[in-house]
């Protein structure tokens, strides 16, 4: 009769399984159990118990193996993915923390910097090095932009200069004194006449890149560190942002039109 109900259990939670059903079946066999003295002591009662907690333990140690298994799976699953993927290793490309990396668009050239004072540019196709800006010059770059056209790598560093680089000719045109502080953020207009950089000195400048003159220089343009610059893609609006919580949308457009009307 104890064994029938045990397994009578099983029929009444036919919708649970493994360990929640075999728990289930303990629970109400106890139960049962201790609600009939007189066979609480029975040497019965004592076998269904042990056969309970027996298959309780088997269930449990095949859910452990199962998730095992799957975990396994899945480790084998990422180490064959792994395997697959054609991962290339520059060791040592850097003495110190790569800090940047980008592509060219036409995915010819890559360019990296990092805190070794270096801006490398590397065949993408080949990975070779080509230039090493190192020898050069001596500032940490802080921020790196690329020439909309491929053709120059604009760099502003943590000595207040800003580098202009000519990837293929590998001129190099260095703005010692470019701001009163570090160079925190650079960007360009998507034709290549401007370009923008902003400082620790809370200040944002304009550039004209054909001529490499300072154009016009937003002083004090935050009452704190300017973190982030991004021009607009139609390169009217320049969006600020500083570490006193204010961000500021200038318009480019009109600062140049005005300025331009003033030097003529």
């Amino acid at each position: 009769y104890l064994f029938f109900f045990f397994f009578s259990s099983r029929r009444r939670h036919t919708r649970c399984s493994g360990v929640s059903w075999a728990r289930r079946c303990v629970q109400e066999t106890a139960e049962y159990m201790g609600n009939n003295q007189m066979i609480l002591g029975s040497k019965i009662f004592r076998v269904v118990l042990a056969i309970s907690l027996l298959y309780l333990v088997q269930v449990e140690a095949v859910e452990v193996e199962n998730e095992t298994s799957i975990n396994q799976n899945i480790q084998d699953a990422k180490l064959i993915s792994d395997q697959e993927a054609q991962i290339f290793r520059i060791q040592w490309a850097h003495s110190n923390e790569v800090t940047f990396t980008t592509l060219t668009s036409d995915n010819k050239y890559m360019i990296t910097a990092g805190k070794d004072r270096a801006i490398k540019i590397w065949d993408f196709a080949s990975k070779h090095l080509l230039h090493d800006s190192k020898p050069l010059y001596h500032g940490i770059p802080n921020c790196v932009v690329l020439s909309h056209d491929n053709k120059y790598v604009i760099s502003g560093s943590n000595n207040n200069s800003i580098v202009i680089w000519n990837i293929e000719k590998e001129n190099l045109i260095l703005f010692e004194d470019a701001h009163e502080d570090e160079v925190t953020h650079l960007a360009i207009t998507q034709d290549n006449k401007f370009f923008v950089s902003a400082s620790k000195d809370k200040s944002i400048k304009i550039w004209d890149f054909k001529t490499m003159d300072l154009f016009y220089t937003l002083e004090n343009a935050h009452n704190d560190v300017i973190n982030s610059l991004k021009l607009s893609d139609d390169g009217r609006f320049i969006i600020s942002g500083s570490k006193d919580g204010t961000i500021l949308i200038w318009d480019l457009s009109n600062i140049i039109q005005n300025l331009s009307l003033i030097h003529i």
